[in-house]
């Protein structure tokens, strides 16, 4: 496998300045950039946050009832809308989907040209960094914003974009399962022996939760269950570290409760599964020690918070087991390990960024999962 120069790497894992999500659009040349569009954070143009905004300002036009919606629902309500047989309800949608494909776009085209106004807006970028986005070929969307047909919808307003743009383009592959590449990926890292892993998805919006099932040596299948609610990853502003320690101390307790009642949910319908779990988390990992916002609070706890986490775990299923986090983006582009010269990019709360990477030991998947 050849690949090029990552410098978002060091020793195979994600720098602290992958982030597109601080990406700013401030202009680029000889094209004519949306109003929408300029001077805005990549967090601003694509995201759920913004995506639920749209479809409620448009909502009585989509024919929706938002009383009895939940807002994590909604972009799931947008996929009906677009096949749609009212066609005022259809059209409405569409104009949803071409915005955010327009925003996205955008920020693609920001990334491959590589301008001078857009780099001077991202200091903690080299021209190392622009180079590699310029020279990568392949992007692999995923996330719940890529779920069936609003995922083709962005492909089709990037694609025009660029064409209009006179622009190479990436080869862009929407995931099979765009909502369960993270746990793919993190259940890649099973044991050689395990038959069923418990896999987590903790994301800054929902706690997604599976059985990795794994036949002839392949991972086969996630049985999914429900999906729970994210307790305590907000991002607000506490008064002093000690508050802000209270509340990890809460993310902590939930991240216990989450694992261990999962656990015998499983164990009482599912026989042994293995004394593994594999965790992907929205938070960035140094040596399974977190840092920064929303997740990153629990870094404040302890430096054994891993083993302190395993154990407590342990006590409350009466087995001993082990866990693995793994950076949300990390888990995304495991799936797709031997991918060449690609980027993972997931679409959900916020845009998480990975970078596929064959590495020993990871457990085969079959085909048809990706």
């Amino acid at each position: 496998m050849q690949q090029i120069n990552n410098p978002f790497l060091e020793n195979m894992r994600p720098t602290d300045n992958t982030s597109l999500n601080r990406l700013r659009v401030i202009d680029i040349p000889d094209i004519p950039v949306d109003p929408e569009v300029k001077d805005k954070r990549g967090l601003r143009l694509m995201s759920a946050d913004n995506l639920i905004k749209e479809i409620k300002k448009e909502s009585k036009y989509l024919d929706l009832d938002l009383e009895s919606i939940a807002d994590v629902k909604l972009p799931v309500y947008l996929n009906k809308a677009l096949e749609s047989e009212e066609l005022e309800v259809r059209l409405t949608a569409e104009n949803i989907a071409r915005r955010l494909g327009r925003n996205l776009a955008f920020i693609l085209l920001t990334l491959k040209r590589g301008d001078q106004v857009n780099k001077d807006a991202r200091p903690d970028w080299g021209d190392q960094h622009w180079d590699y986005w310029q020279q990568v070929e392949n992007i692999i969307f995923a996330g719940g914003l890529c779920n069936s047909i609003l995922g083709q919808r962005l492909k089709y307003y990037i694609d025009k974009i660029f064409r209009e743009a006179e622009t190479p383009q990436y080869n862009i592959k929407i995931a099979e399962n765009p909502s369960l590449i993270p746990m793919i990926g993190a259940a890649r890292h099973a044991p050689e022996k395990c038959r069923r892993l418990l896999v987590f998805d903790f994301g800054q919006t929902l706690i997604k939760r599976g059985l990795a099932v794994f036949k002839e040596e392949k991972l086969k299948e996630i049985i999914q269950f429900s999906s729970l609610k994210s307790e305590h990853v907000g991002e607000i502003e506490f008064e002093n570290k000690s508050e802000e320690k209270k509340e990890a101390v809460k993310l902590k307790n939930h991240i216990i409760k989450i694992i261990s009642e999962t656990w015998k949910e499983i164990e009482s319908e599912y026989k042994n599964p293995c004394s593994n779990i594999s965790v992907s988390i929205a938070n960035d990992l140094i040596d399974d020690k977190f840092f920064g916002g929303g997740y990153g609070k629990l870094g404040l706890l302890s430096d054994n918070l891993k083993e302190e986490i395993e154990a407590e775990v342990s006590r409350l299923i009466d087995r001993e087991i082990e866990i693995s986090f793994i950076h949300d983006g990390t888990a995304a582009a495991d799936a797709y390990a031997e991918t060449d010269n690609s980027v993972m990019l997931s679409f959900g709360t916020a845009i998480g960024v990975g970078f596929p990477i064959e590495k020993p030991g990871l457990r085969a998947v079959s085909e048809n999962l990706l």
